[in-house]
């Protein structure tokens, strides 16, 4: 016997799992959408030419509405690690003494300006990541669910 006691039920749990999914999906296209004003204005600019192509597509990728799905994610993930990395070039990681710290002196990091600029991208594309991540569980999860539903 199904834990759901009239068909209303099990209705408006899918209802309910698909108005999550609708603004789980607008929530991960406004962000896109941010995302690709910043990977324009700022890391575009900041790259250089021969690195610029994956920039390129990604921004192209975004615009069309097509990333979610799970190859897309992994292209995210490379184009984080390729923007982690170029943040890495322009830090610089030193000592400051202080005699009056416990341990002498503590680290000081310092990003130059190009670095700077593209952190606010890294973690925008760190939450487009997670929400595009979230929207295709859900899916999953409503699509299980309503397979075992019925039955």
């Amino acid at each position: 016997m199904s834990a759901y006691t009239t068909v209303a039920d099990r209705d408006s749990v899918a209802c309910g799992d698909e108005r999550d999914l609708f603004k789980i999906v607008a929530n991960a296209l406004r962000q896109a959408r941010d995302v690709q004003g910043m990977l324009v204005g700022t890391v575009i600019p900041a790259m250089p030419p021969a690195r610029r192509s994956f920039a390129d597509w990604l921004v192209q990728t975004l615009d069309n509405g097509k990333f979610f799905d799970e190859p897309t994610l992994r292209d995210i993930d490379a184009f984080m690690s390729l923007l982690q990395r170029e943040i890495d070039v322009g830090t610089n990681v030193g000592w400051e003494p202080d005699e009056y710290h416990v341990r002498g002196g503590y680290k000081r990091i310092e990003l130059d300006a190009r670095a700077k600029s593209l952190v606010p991208t890294l973690a925008a594309l760190t939450t487009l990541r997670s929400s595009i991540a979230i929207a295709l569980d859900t899916a999953r999860a409503t699509s299980i669910t309503q397979d075992l539903i019925s039955g």
